[in-house]
């Protein structure tokens, strides 16, 4: 009893409502017309022998539901001993052609500046605009601006002009 007290205090809106749903009234019914109300017990005595063949029990489809049975069984599957197994659990590399052209993923992009960085010489610009299928320029704009990483002295480092000093 202390929980409804509780949950009225906690929630009035929702209280009012559910007290205002209760004592809400039923709509009422419209009185049916005379000329309707022939038809319709004119419509129900013609269609009474329709129902109670629906709601009756059919002792023939019953008996043939309870003798009707069904079996099922797995199929085997023949097992050759020499069947294709994986070589190994690696995931296959993503080929490069199925990209759309002239767009790469950042997977393609560290590959092409690693490819850059192991051995110059052999990865090009070019070499690697057609393996890509890039444009000459664009591919040597990437490795112009940007690349992984690159390596500063520590003396080419800027030091700053006045020395910062705190207050104490």
């Amino acid at each position: 009893m202390g929980s409804r007290i509780s949950r009225m205090l906690r929630k009035p809106l929702e209280t009012g409502r559910r007290l205002d749903k209760v004592l809400e009234s039923k709509p009422v019914v419209a009185p049916k017309h005379p000329s309707t109300r022939d038809t319709l017990e004119r419509l129900k005595s013609e269609t009474e022998h329709k129902f109670k063949e629906r709601d009756s029990k059919d002792d023939q489809f019953l008996h043939k539901l309870k003798v009707l049975r069904v079996e099922s069984s797995d199929l085997k599957m023949p097992q050759s001993p020499d069947a294709r197994k994986p070589q190994d659990r690696s995931k296959p590399s993503k080929s490069t052609s199925g990209g759309i052209l002239g767009k790469l993923t950042s997977r393609e992009m560290s590959e092409l500046f690693a490819k850059n960085m192991a051995s110059p010489s052999e990865w090009k610009a070019s070499t690697l605009a057609q393996h890509y299928k890039l444009s000459d320029h664009d591919v040597s704009n990437l490795l112009k601006y940007y690349s992984g990483y690159a390596v500063v002295e520590k003396g080419q480092l800027p030091m700053p002009l006045n020395e910062v000093k705190f207050l104490d």
